[in-house]
């Protein structure tokens, strides 16, 4: 019709707004996507999952704060944290919804793929960033990247999104080559990974978010033949001339941190390894200090009435392990129902 307003499009997918979530938020709480639904996000990706690695043989924490001072902040995830069965939690909200996958082989590629049409996701995002934490033939090998996209556009009928570093740039010539094999989209981080034994983090850094955008503005004028959409660290709704350059904004813990409410914070030690969530374990929290511990979870699940002794976290609790990390020695395990007495009456 005249005068109708066209809704954007990104890789094939008609959305309503153009952010989304992306899948560097490793964090899956019902209550961030109801939120993110209610402000009209356009298109949720997946936390990226993998079949290479047994993720659920114990429980790991999946946040680390090392700096927060409100529109500037360090944090650290876990990426590949979740399974399939976690991210079908996401498949009733009425948006679309991409897969995100990485596997080290291209039969796991190929399952995850099948995986991502029995669930009857929207599309699938092939993490090439996440791929590298699983093999170190994807650093530096457009080929495979190539060889990749290429049988999995071949055997799918979902449209395909590629997931590249922000920085460095990616050529023009392998984007044009993805392109031309059936990738409909590009999405481009500039979250930086590595692994500190078999452990897995993920750097979102607002200062770093802007120093990969900054590099892109060459990228950006080439005028790429494909779609682009940008991971981004600025606060939520903020929008420079570079990020309008793409066709869809995306967030993760900017958009996580603008529901909770952090103290500020700066740490030197950079952690090795992740907080061990024993097995069994519940989490508990001082009852005096439960009012402004609760501020930091984002799935509510911290009782945010003061209560005398300990107060246990109830069902809604993901672990992601950001009240245990703020408030260090507030939040404890506890492996039996808490049952606190108050203090003995006097006849």
């Amino acid at each position: 019709m005249r005068g109708e307003r066209r809704k954007p499009r990104f890789g094939g997918l008609e959305l309503r707004s153009r952010w989304g979530l992306s899948s560097d938020l490793e964090v899956i709480c019902n209550r961030i996507y109801e939120l993110a639904d209610k402000e009209g996000v356009g298109v949720v990706f997946t936390p990226t999952i993998t079949l290479s690695k047994d993720i659920k043989a114990h429980k790991l924490a999946k946040l680390c704060v090392l700096k927060y001072e409100g529109s500037s902040y360090v944090f650290l995830s876990r990426p590949l944290s979740n399974s399939i069965r976690d991210i079908k939690q996401i498949l009733h909200y009425h948006v679309p919804k991409v897969m995100s996958i990485a596997a080290a082989e291209l039969g796991e590629w190929i399952q995850l793929v099948e995986m991502a049409e029995e669930a009857a996701f929207n599309a699938i995002e092939l993490d090439f960033v996440a791929a590298k934490l699983l093999s170190s033939r994807y650093y530096h090998a457009s080929r495979l990247l190539i060889e990749v996209a290429n049988e999995v556009a071949s055997v799918t009928r979902l449209p395909v999104i590629a997931k590249l570093r922000a920085y460095p740039a990616p050529s023009v010539e392998l984007v044009d080559k993805l392109a031309s094999i059936g990738v409909g989209a590009i999405v481009l981080t500039p979250h930086l990974t590595y692994t500190v034994g078999s452990h897995f983090f993920r750097i979102h850094s607002t200062s770093l978010s802007r120093v990969a955008l900054s590099a892109l503005a060459e990228f950006l004028s080439s005028e790429p033949s494909v779609q682009l959409a940008y991971i981004t660290d600025e606060v939520w709704g903020t929008y420079t001339t570079l990020l309008r350059s793409f066709d869809l904004v995306l967030y993760d813990v900017s958009f996580l941190v603008r529901h909770v409410k952090l103290p500020q914070i700066e740490r030197k030690r950079v952690p090795l390894s992740w907080r061990s969530i024993p097995s069994g374990a519940k989490l508990v929290v001082e009852g005096s200090e439960a009012a402004h511990i609760a501020e930091v979870c984002p799935c509510l699940a911290i009782p945010s009435k003061e209560e005398y002794g300990l107060v246990e976290v109830d069902r809604k609790c993901v672990f992601c392990g950001l009240c245990l990390d703020v408030y260090q020695g507030l939040v404890k395990y506890a492996w039996e129902p808490v049952i606190e007495e108050g203090p003995v009456q006097e006849d």
